[in-house]
């Protein structure tokens, strides 16, 4: 397989589905309303932050995919990618805190 074709569709799947799972979870006044620590970032800088990880994130996965497609590193990667896109639906969306 074509690899500027796989980490172009890597990168597309990651860094879109990551959007869309976060334009859809947006915080609202119940995340607003939580003690959070002194250090904790403003806003505007977690979309920005998390497009950059997504990226890198799909990056890692065309490389595992290229060249270790049926191996742990690839099952571990797929698990990784569901449990991070279930948890801004479980926080944000479902406010399940011990879930997320």
């Amino acid at each position: 397989m074509n690899r500027p074709i796989v980490y172009t569709i890597f990168i597309a799947a990651v860094l879109g589905l990551g959007l869309l799972i976060g334009y859809n979870n947006i915080p609202g006044e119940w995340y607003q309303s939580l003690a959070k620590p002194a250090f904790n970032p403003p806003n505007w800088v977690f979309a920005p932050v998390w497009s950059i990880l997504y990226v890198m994130i799909g990056i890692a996965g065309a490389r595992i995919f290229l060249d270790h497609r049926r191996t742990a590193a690839m099952r571990l990667w797929l698990a990784q990618m569901i449990l991070n896109f279930l948890w801004s639906p479980l926080f944000f969306g479902m406010q399940d805190i011990s879930s997320a």
